[in-house]
């Protein structure tokens, strides 16, 4: 409070100097004229502090006009004025030195203010590559636990003799890998007719009945099958390829699908969905792609034939 007192103290004074200066130039003697003029300086320098260069250059103006009064009653009585012109050379050199000086900070100002821009930029560049490093390297660790999981289903797979449980127990150990909400179908094609794998996190079913309403294949399911290629669908409202059922919205809205081969021969379509959207990338496709192949290898050595 005592300090924003004081600075408002300093800045009123600042701004009525030449106020008594003008009147003392007139009623002190000529003793005092050379002191009056001199002490214009102060107040030029203090208000370039305190005001900047606009106020500055009213002192300015203000204090040349004393100056130019002390010369002018110089002359009247006779008396020599050098001095004073010296004091007046001294006034312009100090004003022109404040400026020059302003000029000067303002620049400095204005260069470290582009320099910490500057140097905001190259952090906010290095924050940026910092956390794509990290996501980088969380990503490769999931990665690699995956590949770490699908090696373990590989040497687990030795515990089951059985066709059916083999199957069953990639599915169900697949959907694990994914997790959240989502389901796993393994189509095989028999003779036309579909057998059809289902897993869930819980639990899963073998299903193959005649009935082939019942086990019909969706549209997607169906370009897999004709084209012979892998499909990921991030969102099946937005994608105009495939139309789906009311039924199904409820249970499809993302989905990845792969073909299964028994060497050169198609025996079955893989297919991972989920009701929620932008669940699957193509990282999952390709890991997808592996569990296919594994399940084209588990085919052939049971001497599966599609046809």
């Amino acid at each position: 409070m005592f300090r924003k007192l004081l600075g408002f103290f300093v800045k009123f004074i600042v701004s009525i100097w030449l106020i008594p200066i003008g009147y003392l130039l007139f009623v002190l003697p000529r003793e005092w004229w050379l002191t009056l003029v001199f002490s214009c300086n102060f107040p030029l320098i203090a208000s370039y502090v305190f005001f900047g260069p606009i106020i500055a250059s009213v002192i300015m103006v203000g204090a040349f006009i004393i100056n130019i009064l002390a010369i002018l009653k110089i002359l009247a009585i006779g008396a020599s004025v050098f001095p004073f012109l010296m004091s007046l050379l001294l006034f312009i050199v100090v004003f022109f030195l404040l400026k020059q000086s302003d000029d000067a900070r303002k620049y400095n100002l204005f260069s470290a203010q582009d320099e910490i821009k500057v140097l905001e930029g190259d952090t906010a560049i290095l924050i940026k590559e910092e956390e794509n490093l990290i996501q980088s390297i969380k990503a490769n660790k999931d990665r690699l636990e995956k590949y770490k999981k699908l090696k373990y289903i590989q040497e687990g797979l030795k515990d089951h003799q059985v066709f059916s449980g083999k199957i069953r127990y990639i599915l169900r150990n697949i959907i694990s890998i994914f997790h959240q909400e989502k389901s796993i179908v393994l189509f095989l094609l028999k003779g036309g007719k579909f057998l059809r794998v289902e897993a869930d996190k819980n639990e899963d079913m073998l299903i193959g009945e005649k009935d082939q309403e019942s086990l019909y294949l969706q549209n997607f399911d169906e370009w897999v099958k004709v084209n012979k290629k892998a499909l990921i669908i991030s969102d099946m409202y937005k994608d105009v390829r495939f139309k789906v059922e009311e039924k199904e919205k409820m249970n499809i809205r993302s989905l990845i699908s792969v073909p299964v081969f028994i060497k050169d021969e198609l025996a079955g379509i893989l297919r991972i969905s989920s009701y929620e959207p932008e669940c699957f990338n193509q990282e999952d496709l390709r890991f997808l792609d592996l569990i296919a192949e594994m399940i084209g290898k588990i085919l052939e050595k049971e001497m599966y034939y599609a046809k």
